[in-house]
C-alpha cells in the first residue's frame, strides 16, 4: 500500500500525521511517499532528509518534490505515477489516524473487483463527524454526510456506523488500486487543479460499474483545511470556476443522487426532511 501525502511546511502537522502512520500499525506493508511541494523552512527540509532515512523492511519511506504551483490533482498523478505499490491511499498531511489496521481495511476493499474508492470516518478534534461518506447536490454540488454529528451518534438510520455505498468520498483519505486510478484517468489536473477532483473521481469510477464505499471502522482526526489559507479572491474564483465544471460535466447526478432519498435536504447535511420532492406515491 501506497500512502500519498503531499505537503508544503506545516511541520507540526506533518508530523502527527507520519506519527500516526507509524503507532497505529497499518496491518499490511505499506510504502509513504511526502510529496513535497515547495516547503522553505528549515526545520522541514531537515525533517524529510530524516524521514527518507528511517525507512524499515515494512515501511519505506520516500520524499518526492513537486516545484510547481500548487496543483492537488497534478500532485496526486504524479505520486502514483511514481509510486510501487499496487493501492493507492490519499491522505492529507492534516489527517491523524486514531485506530490500528487502518491500511488493511481500506486496502482489502478497494482491492475488491466492483469496488472504485473507499473512505474512512473523519472527525473533527472537537469529536465530531467532519466527514462520513459524500451526498450530491447538497450546497449546489456536495456536502459531507452527518457533518458536525457526534462521532458516537448512529446517525440517520444508523448510517453513520454501518458500512455502505455512497457516490462519493473525500481525498483527505481515498484508497483506490493504482490499475484503477489509471484506467479511470486518476485526477483532472486542468480543469479541477484544487477543489472537486475527488468527487470528479469518484464519479468517473462509478462510470466504470465500480462502487465507492465508506467504512465507518476506520477513524482518524482530519484537521480541516489548516494547511491552507481561507478562500478568497483569486481562491475564491478558482472554486466557483472549479463548481462550475463539475455541475456542468455531472449535472444529472449532482441533482438526482441515487444513494439518498429524494425527500430529503439538500440546504444542510443532517439528512432532515425536505419539501423538494412534492409529489408523493402512495
Amino acid at each position: 500500500l501506497t500512502v500519498i501525502i503531499p505537503t508544503k511546511d506545516k511541520l507540526s502537522l506533518l508530523k502527527r500525521c507520519i506519527n500516526s502512520l507509524n503507532q497505529y500499525s497499518p496491518g499490511c506493508d505499506i510504502e509513504i511517499i511526502i510529496v513535497n511541494n515547495n516547503s522553505s523552512e528549515k526545520s522541514t527540509l531537515i525533517y524529510l532528509d530524516e524521514f527518507k532515512s528511517r525507512s524499515t523492511r515494512n515501511c519505506l519511506n520516500r520524499v518526492i518534490d513537486y516545484n510547481g504551483v500548487f496543483n492537488y490533482s497534478k500532485i496526486n498523478n504524479l505520486a502514483v505515477q511514481k509510486s510501487s505499490g499496487d493501492t493507492i491511499l490519499l491522505v492529507n498531511n492534516d489527517v491523524e489516524f486514531i485506530t490500528s489496521n487502518w491500511g488493511i481495511n481500506l486496502a482489502s476493499n478497494a482491492n475488491r473487483s466492483d469496488i472504485g474508492c473507499v473512505g474512512a470516518k473523519l472527525l473533527f478534534e472537537d469529536n465530531t463527524i467532519q466527514h462520513a461518506g459524500v451526498v450530491l447536490g447538497i450546497g449546489g454540488v456536495a456536502g459531507h454526510s452527518h457533518k458536525y454529528f457526534n462521532a458516537n451518534s448512529e446517525g440517520y438510520c444508523r448510517r453513520l456506523n454501518l458500512v455502505q455505498e455512497y457516490c462519493a468520498v473525500t481525498a483527505a483519505c481515498l484508497c483506490i488500486t493504482k490499475s484503477k486510478w489509471l484506467k479511470i484517468g486518476g485526477f483532472d489536473e486542468l480543469n479541477l487543479a484544487v477543489n472537486y477532483n475527488d468527487v470528479d473521481l469518484c464519479l468517473k469510477s462509478m462510470q466504470y460499474n465500480l462502487r465507492n464505499i465508506y467504512l465507518p471502522h476506520v477513524l482518524a482526526i482530519h484537521h480541516e483545511s489548516a494547511t491552507r489559507s481561507v478562500t478568497k479572491g483569486y481562491q475564491s474564483l478558482t472554486n466557483e470556476y472549479e463548481k462550475m465544471i463539475l455541475r456542468k460535466r455531472w449535472k444529472k447526478i449532482i441533482e438526482n443522487d441515487p444513494l439518498y432519498s429524494p425527500y430529503l435536504t439538500l440546504l444542510n447535511e443532517d439528512f432532515s426532511l425536505s419539501y423538494r420532492k412534492k409529489k408523493i406515491a402512495l
